[in-house]
């Protein structure tokens, strides 16, 4: 069994951690490849192998300052410690509030490394909070995913998507992510958006959001499918 690093953004280590994503989809380095050699040159690891999730993190440490009943004080530290800015964080300065506030330490009690997020690049194997396994592996074109994949991808369904869907996210320049949009010259208020209205299009959105505009061509990818061994 191996280990590899794989990044996700915030919104997909959302849907993981969500149950929601089971599947990711990557470029095959090597757009021409026979069956055979499919499996053998996934850099990624094969059935059984597993991935520690890279996301966006800060290292930080706590200082509660604490006096003893002879009336000296002393500083108690903790340090090592991570913050991941899926879990909602707007900024570093409302991170460090919610861990002063659980933490029942100073503002100033909490020291961020460089005071800002470092890049999922970044994160080493000990700050990884997310471990998976990989259950499947399979090389296809890209277009070829179905509605049911694009749900397994973290895309909301039509039930979830009016609801949870944020411009961010869902990046759908047409409607915004609200599903309809104004029409006042077809004589109505409002019509269904056509841009978004599918899972397998939010995912082409989702995609290029992440690769680039008319990055949704027929490339080969992995579809890799994985489950969650450990997440904290």
């Amino acid at each position: 069994m191996k280990e590899k690093p794989i990044i996700f953004n915030d919104e997909m280590v959302r849907a993981i951690l969500d149950g929601r994503k089971t599947q990711t989809r990557r470029i095959v380095k090597r757009q021409y490849i026979s069956h055979k050699q499919e499996l053998k040159l996934c850099h990624f690891g094969n059935i059984g192998d597993r991935l520690w999730v890279r996301e966006t993190w800060a290292n930080y440490q706590t200082i509660n300052y604490r006096s003893c009943a002879d009336g000296r004080s002393f500083s108690e530290i903790s340090d090592g410690l991570a913050a991941y800015r899926a879990d909602g964080y707007e900024s570093i300065r409302d991170m460090k509030n919610h861990i002063r506030l659980m933490s029942e330490c100073d503002f100033e009690g909490v020291e961020v490394r460089d005071d800002k997020w470092s890049p999922s690049i970044h994160m080493p194997r000990w700050a990884s909070r997310i471990t998976l396994e990989i259950t499947d592996i399979r090389v296809e074109r890209l277009n070829e995913i179905s509605e049911e994949d694009a749900i397994a991808e973290g895309c909301y369904t039509d039930d979830e998507y009016g609801f949870n869907a944020q411009p961010r996210l869902w990046p759908c320049k047409k409607c915004q992510g609200d599903q309809t949009y104004a029409a006042y010259a077809s004589g109505v208020y409002c019509v269904d958006c056509r841009e978004c209205n599918t899972a397998k299009k939010r995912f082409k959105l989702l995609w290029e959001s992440i690769y680039g505009f008319n990055s949704f061509d027929n490339k080969h990818v992995w579809v890799i499918e994985f489950k969650i061994i450990e997440k904290r």
